[in-house]
């Protein structure tokens, strides 16, 4: 029996991973949707791509065409390759905009495995590249590959669930607040960064589609919008939306909900360091292959963003005060320089052992593009500031004992979730008497020469066959 018979209705197939409740979802029909975590198409891997791509048709739709009208019975899938689509229901016999979809996102998957007519309007905001997919060879398909469902499962709950903040409930009614969480949100599972690390998104929109999404009405919206343009919170022209400082959103949606928002990556805060050197915590990290062919930017952008949040939660978790510290983007990695006060063991135990598991759990979920193996490592010394940066020895020596060849053949031979090197200082004095998530036993000691350096440190490994 093939997979698509085994299930009579798209709720059963793919509303929530296994073990998560569905009546509550099943019974609202909410005013809003969250945009998934991560887009279909870079759920999947490079198998499931290659199947899906080779069955569908590329296709333009042109700005304001639409992909597929609420109530008809086509059945074609979409996957967007690039351009933006808005999404609308009809509520109290009004269209009313309910979510957008861009680069990666799949549109018709509902009406196509339920053979109900569909549930939404999508049309193009912007010119829209589709994978465009017959039913019937999108069943195929995941007969083929039925992990595609699980990916379908988690897309549909992350769209329909809950919200931890409660930013979409629509008695909350202050419109700044609630179009400052929208976009925050949007911002994060969709946006980008800059080379400062810093959130961004451009948003093809105009004001009043921002009131109707928003549900609010227009000149109240303009309002909020001149007002964050003169604070340098976006940018605005007549049909396109840029966040310039998500930073600010983000501190608009915890003042209504008064909890921690989504964490957003910071960007560097030089200034915050001392002009004489002190000795700082050094932490450095490189992601594997990240420049490899087989990831496209989309790809890239995934694993920037994922890295991004990753390292701040388990700062967070580990007591090492994110906004203290000071950041660099490194395109392919991160700089962090962590103040003297904040003991270096947390470093390790546990950020270490929750890093290492946050990767995992990540990449068991993640396709093969956007996997992330992580090259770690972590020294002590005096850093000093200048116009362009940060400069000093200990800075380089960390930089290097990333480059160690031993490291990189391990995380080869293993396939690793992660790679960490601690200089020998570092493991002398802190890893060697710890307690705790540490193992000190695991740690094995290198010695590799990378350029004029001979460098000496202790690796640890997580994940993989090691």
């Amino acid at each position: 029996m093939n997979v698509i018979s085994q299930r009579d209705t798209l709720e059963e197939l793919t509303l929530a991973p296994r073990g998560y409740p569905l009546d509550d979802l099943r019974q609202q029909r909410r005013r809003w949707e969250h945009p998934s975590v991560r887009t279909f198409w870079h759920s999947l891997d490079a198998a499931e791509r290659e199947a899906l791509a080779t069955c569908a048709e590329e296709r333009i739709f042109w700005a304001g065409t639409a992909l597929c009208r609420q109530d008809h019975s086509t059945t074609e899938v979409m996957v967007i390759r690039s351009g933006w689509a808005k999404v609308s229901m009809q509520f109290d016999h009004q269209e009313r905009i309910i979510a957008w979809r861009t680069s990666g996102d799949v549109v018709g998957e509902r009406a196509t495995l339920s053979a109900a007519p569909r549930s939404a309007t999508v049309v193009a905001v912007n010119d829209v590249c589709a994978l465009v997919i017959s039913a019937d060879r999108f069943r195929a398909v995941l007969d083929d590959h039925p992990r595609i469902i699980e990916v379908l499962r988690r897309q549909e709950y992350e769209r329909q669930a809950e919200d931890a903040n409660g930013i979409f409930a629509h008695e909350w009614g202050d419109v700044q607040r609630r179009l400052a969480c929208l976009l925050h949100e949007l911002a994060l599972r969709r946006g980008g960064y800059e080379s400062d690390g810093s959130l961004t998104l451009s948003l093809p929109v105009s004001e009043e589609e921002l009131a109707d999404w928003a549900d609010a009405q227009p000149d109240v919206v303009r309002w909020y919008l001149n007002s964050w343009r003169l604070q340098g919170i976006v940018s605005t022209t007549a049909h396109l939306l840029t966040i310039v400082d998500a930073a600010a959103l983000e501190k608009i949606c915890r003042e209504v909900t008064g909890r921690t928002a989504i964490p957003v990556w910071a960007g560097s805060r030089t200034h915050a360091l001392p002009r004489a050197p002190l000795n700082y915590s050094i932490f450095v990290t490189d992601v594997v292959r990240f420049a490899d062919p087989c990831r496209d930017d989309d790809d890239r952008r995934i694993v920037r963003e994922t890295l991004y949040r990753i390292l701040r939660e388990v700062f967070d978790a580990s007591e090492v005060p994110w906004g203290t510290c000071v950041h660099e983007d490194r395109g392919d990695g991160t700089l962090t320089v962590v103040p003297p006060e904040v003991p270096t063991i947390s470093l390790v135990d546990p950020l270490i052992a929750l890093l290492a598991a946050k990767l995992k759990r990540y990449n068991r979920r993640a396709g093969e593009s956007v996997r992330i193996q992580l090259r770690v490592a972590l020294n002590v010394g005096p850093v000093s500031p200048d116009p362009q940066g940060l400069h000093g020895l200990s800075l380089i020596h960390a930089a290097r004992m990333l480059e160690a060849r031993s490291l990189k053949d391990k995380l080869t031979a293993t396939r690793a979730d992660l790679g960490f090197v601690a200089s020998a200082h570092v493991y002398d004095t802190v890893i060697r008497h710890a307690t705790g998530l540490v193992e000190p036993d695991a740690y094995q000691k290198i010695r590799t020469r990378v350029k004029e350096s001979t460098i000496t440190g202790w690796m640890y490994l997580a994940g993989g066959v090691r």
